[in-house]
């Protein structure tokens, strides 16, 4: 049974833009909707939320149905590989909600349990960008888990995000076309990028290397979160 649930859910959404925007600022709406939405609460943004989604209710339960689909696949061993990377067991309970709003995929990492994906992507995309944005989920969870909480800072956590999806046993069951070395994280930060990698290559396990890794955050002070 998958654990990993992938929903529509306007209540949800309205609940949780105020604190996206909040964590990523208006960037994070689509443009098409945000002078719509921007400004409005409480019950009046959960309405017009449930407008919105009616209208683009064929389009959101596409992408639900295909991610739902790939990741049932994947899931099992996706978990497998994570906990022997990280040497903690996973809390697999998250969930991965489609949105019109949101113009990117984010995860809401202060409550470890839920991923927001727009409608911006189409399907091959979301090969990469559900277990990206997942990702960050879990890692929070393990790095609170062991008290390494510098860990969890943006620029870190994009940074092992990407150790993780492109530079584990992971990257073989994700079936996803993007490019490492083209990821705009990875071209824009190319030093950090650097000595992350070559502590991931000799790390003694996922702790010692996020020890490592928190050095090179404070080493680093101008990281672009891109």
């Amino acid at each position: 049974m998958m654990e990993t649930q992938f929903l529509i859910d306007a209540k949800v959404e309205s609940e949780s833009i105020p604190s996206l925007i909040s964590l990523a600022g208006e960037g994070v709406l689509s443009p098409k909707y945000a002078k719509v939405i921007f400004g409005k609460k409480g019950s009046e943004l959960y309405t017009e939320i449930l407008e919105i989604q009616k209208e683009e209710g064929e389009v959101l339960e596409d992408l639900r149905k295909y991610s739902e689909n790939y990741w049932g696949r994947i899931e099992e061993k996706y978990f497998e590989y994570m906990e022997k990377l990280t040497y903690q067991k996973l809390d697999p309970k998250k969930r991965v909600y489609f949105s019109p709003i949101i113009k990117i995929g984010i995860a809401d990492v202060r409550g470890r349990e839920n991923v927001f994906i727009g409608t911006y992507f189409n399907k091959e995309d979301l090969n990469y960008i559900i277990p990206h944005e997942s990702t960050p989920l879990h890692y929070t969870d393990i790095a609170s888990k062991i008290k390494l909480h510098e860990a969890t800072r943006s620029p870190l956590m994009e940074g092992v995000d990407h150790m993780i999806i492109f530079k584990s046993p992971i990257t073989k069951i994700l079936n996803m076309k993007a490019d490492y070395k083209k990821l705009n994280f990875v071209r824009s930060n190319p030093e950090f990028m650097k000595e992350l990698e070559d502590e991931w290559d000799n790390r003694k396990n996922f702790e010692s290397f996020l020890k490592k890794a928190i050095e090179i955050q404070n080493k680093f002070k101008n990281v672009k979160i891109c």
